[in-house]
């Protein structure tokens, strides 16, 4: 038997433990999921303007990312990009993180058509108005007509909840609010 093997587990297991305690934070204790599949399709955003706000989203919120937060940006065509979290994300900073993306700081509001969509698998560290939505993949967006930019929306099996950026309550919600540039990348 060779060495390698014990190395690289106990390698891996560090990592992990590193990521764990590096996302418990004000946002709450978070034990990350390193083969998690939450994605961002960012629409309407360049590449030096969505550099230029992930870069902005790390320093304002950079003691609630901890050391190993990484994230990775594919660009998917001339305006569209998603982006990837290796060491997963705080369902906390994912929700802000979709409205930064939204609103991005330096854009005027409604100078340029943007459209975020976040795609996670949902689990108990979620907000989850039904414990049923557990493991399942839920969309993540601001609603169409959002005036006070404090509220993130889930959608889950044709159900929808708001979730408060403020204070991360979650609440069900009739009406799903989907703005156009949102529903082309459902």
């Amino acid at each position: 038997m060779t060495r390698a093997l014990p190395i690289a587990v106990a390698a891996s297991l560090l990592s992990f433990c590193l990521a764990a305690l590096a996302q418990t934070s004000a946002t709450g204790s978070f034990t990350p999921n390193l083969s998690n599949d939450t994605v961002i399709l960012v629409e309407g955003l360049g590449d030096e303007e969505l550099g230029k706000t992930l870069s902005s989203f790390r320093v304002k919120y950079r003691e609630h990312l901890g050391p190993v937060f990484s994230l990775n940006t594919k660009t998917l065509t001339a305006t569209q990009t998603r982006i990837s979290f290796p060491h997963d994300i705080n369902p906390r900073l994912l929700a802000l993180l979709v409205n930064y993306l939204q609103y991005p700081p330096g854009l005027e509001a409604g100078a340029q058509h943007i459209a975020v969509l976040a795609r996670v698998t949902l689990t108990s560290a979620y907000p989850l108005t039904d414990p049923s939505f557990a493991g399942k993949v839920a969309r993540v967006y601001v609603p169409a007509n959002d005036e006070h930019h404090d509220v993130v929306y889930f959608a889950v099996d044709g159900r929808f909840f708001a979730e408060s950026l403020a204070d991360g309550s979650a609440r069900a919600v009739s009406d799903a609010r989907i703005p156009s540039g949102v529903q082309s990348l459902w």
